[in-house]
């Protein structure tokens, strides 16, 4: 993204609070808030620090809450 004059920032649940508020047009996750023991929190704070919007990329985890696995017969 920097490549293409983009301001670009990284982090995790951990660096959200260090970032103010509206500090990013656009925030975005890529298969994080599954690995997470409270992604309530990290969605709050995206929100926080987002002026546009926040796109989500997340598995879906079936209804057992987990990655489901199917084997083929």
């Amino acid at each position: 993204a920097r490549s293409t004059g983009l301001s670009c920032g990284v982090g995790d649940e951990t660096t959200l609070r260090a970032f103010p508020d509206g500090a990013f047009d656009v925030s975005f996750t890529v298969s994080v808030l599954d690995h997470l023991p409270h992604p309530e929190t990290a969605l709050v704070e995206l929100l926080r620090i987002s002026r546009k919007a926040v796109v989500l990329y997340e598995p879906w985890l079936g209804a057992e809450g987990r990655v489901a696995e199917r084997t083929l017969p």
